[in-house]
């Protein structure tokens, strides 16, 4: 192990070169995205009175404009939910940049039919919902050039701003950001713009072989373009990539995050291959630590992995707000942990002959079948669609049913969750005290919790243990070379056993052109059922088969090519793929 005061001077080092890279300049003008047939010509002939200067009136609705666009397009399809494209759009945000003529302009282009608003979104999210009508929704985009000068300088202070605390963030996690600043991350991109055009291909064409109406079948296939055109724009600009810190979840953003997961097959560092550890049953398994009522105590360190340095702001929120519920809560943590239900690998064992406990389930790998077992059959819907009726499903279900807004009436997780507090009725009671202020508040401590542990201690201890070793991180797994692959799961298992006294269950993935070749058949269904899952089409799932068309695809060849359907039988063929030629 490297003496702490090497690791120091590197850690210096690595925070000035920080700094350099990724210094902020200042934008002469802002290159924005917009409908194509939203002209100035248009606008200039709606701009209110009191906005004298045309150029700031057209540039400002430009502003607004693509910033719908651009969380639109974030938003789209995001949580396992069709979205009506309604986003909130900060009041505070845009006056920074635009001025006190902000909420005017966003009243004009509404009366002007540019622009609606949703008004049920502010329920929900404390926010209007903001979208372009169907004219310009659906028109095609282009990029216009924002010249304005108070916008243009506005729009740099606030960039500084975020530079600045980005920077930050940065610097603190430098141990991380180091394998991003000497550009050895390579991806082929030959052969993963092969691998992304066939799979789109093959996507698709078993999309339309769905009956379901067109505006589905149209709902569905802006699901996969939407995610093929992302992985694409990551790929032919891997040279330019660029990391973030979300300031919320404290998550890390990259290429490799924001990349369709099959693609990290073709990525390399220093010429080797990869290989990925990621945490099964993520979710579940982190909740595990709000259920240990040290979790709630006061911390005797800053590094400590408790409520009061996770989030003491929401912390002193329940204690002055709710007090009677956090302290009931508490007493159910305390009860479970008098009567030895406690979450950690002693604490699982004794009960694993007890009744069925949340903690046995997750530590034993066992929860979604758990879930699906209990609830068989009892929510099915009137067309016989069990949402419980396999562990994916229940998994599916599972992960919306903690998450949901249970202020949001009519949604089917209610009933659900009131199934779920009673089988588990202390974890339902920590997710209900963390939703009282907003729901979103439970969702983020998870995330939080999860990254300080997997970055803050996982990441910092093999760095600390080995700075030689390369760690990438994609939210619940880290991705290193296959020499340092046995050392980082060991790591992994004796840190989480430190903060947790529960280690997780490991999933171990080489990341190559042959394990996408060989789950590419999988990735296809995984892909086709998760689209009909979230389009609402879940009875239509089937299992994919290659057609003869499909097979043409591969071979690029016409052989195959024929009117039929007919499926291609065993063994009749043998097949090169493009990425492994």
């Amino acid at each position: 192990m490297p003496r702490k005061t090497d690791t120091a001077f590197e850690v210096k080092g690595l925070k000035e070169k920080i700094d350099r890279r990724y210094l902020y300049k200042d934008q002469k003008v802002i290159h924005v995205l917009v409908p194509k047939n939203l002209r100035s010509t248009s606008l200039l002939k709606i701009k209110p009175p009191s906005i004298t200067d045309d150029k700031t009136w057209t540039n400002s609705v430009f502003y607004i404009v693509s910033s719908i666009i651009s969380l639109t397009q974030k938003k789209r399809f995001k949580g396992g939910n069709k979205t009506k494209g309604y986003v909130s759009l900060k009041a505070t945000e845009l006056r920074k940049i635009l001025g006190v003529s902000s909420k005017l302009i966003l009243d004009t282009l509404e009366d002007a039919g540019v622009i609606e608003i949703d008004n049920s979104y502010a329920v929900s999210v404390e926010s209007k919902g903001y979208r372009l009508k169907t004219k310009y929704r659906k028109s095609p985009v282009t990029f216009v050039t924002i010249t304005d000068a108070k916008i243009v300088q506005k729009y740099n202070t606030q960039a500084k701003l975020y530079n600045a605390l980005q920077r930050e963030k940065l610097r603190d996690k430098a141990y991380l950001v180091k394998w991003f600043l000497d550009d050895k991350l390579k991806i082929d991109n030959v052969k993963a713009l092969k691998y992304l055009e066939l799979y789109e291909s093959i996507v698709k064409r078993h999309l339309t072989t769905y009956d379901v109406s067109k505006k589905s079948q149209q709902e569905m296939l802006s699901h996969i373009d939407s995610s093929i055109q992302s992985s694409k724009s990551i790929i032919e600009n891997w040279h330019t990539r660029n990391i973030t810190f979300d300031s919320k979840g404290e998550r890390l953003y990259s290429s490799l995050t924001s990349i369709m997961s099959q693609l990290r097959c073709f990525t390399t560092y220093e010429e080797q291959e990869l290989v990925s550890f990621d945490i099964k049953n993520s979710q579940p398994f982190h909740i595990l630590l709000l259920l240990n009522p040290r979790f709630w105590d006061k911390p005797k360190r800053k590094t400590d992995v408790v409520m009061e340095n996770l989030n003491s702001e929401l912390l002193k929120y329940l204690k002055d707000n709710h007090l009677k519920e956090y302290n009931t809560t508490i007493m159910l943590l305390k009860q479970d942990a008098a009567t030895g239900i406690n979450h950690t690998n002693r604490g699982i064992k004794r009960i694993e002959n007890t009744r069925p406990h949340f903690a046995h389930e997750v530590a034993t790998g066992k929860l979604y079948k758990f879930i699906s077992d209990s609830f068989n059959n009892k929510f099915t819907t009137p067309e016989g669609f069990d949402p419980f009726g396999s562990k994916e499903l229940a998994k599916n279900e599972l992960i919306k049913l903690l998450y949901f807004n249970p202020k949001k009436t009519g949604s089917p997780s209610i009933r659900y969750f009131n199934s779920f507090s009673n089988l588990f009725p202390s974890v339902a009671a920590v997710i209900e005290l963390l939703k009282l202020r907003k729901f979103q508040d439970f969702s983020v401590l998870l995330q939080k919790l999860e990254s300080t542990i997997l970055l803050g201690h996982v990441c910092k201890k093999i760095f600390e243990t080995d700075s030689s070793i390369p760690m990438f991180t994609v939210h619940d797994s880290i991705l290193t070379t296959k020499e340092h692959s046995e050392k980082v799961e060991r790591i992994i298992l004796e840190t989480y056993n430190d903060i947790m006294g529960v280690v997780p269950e490991l999933k171990k993935e080489e990341m190559s052109t042959k394990e996408a070749h060989k789950n590419f058949e999988k990735a296809i269904d995984k892909k086709i059922n998760k689209i009909l899952f979230d389009t609402g089409h879940q009875s239509f799932s089937k299992k994919v088969t290659f057609t003869l068309d499909d097979i043409n695809d591969i071979t690029k060849s016409g052989v195959f090519k024929k009117k039929d359907k007919t499926l291609l039988p065993d063994n009749i063929v043998t097949i090169t793929f493009p990425w492994l030629a």
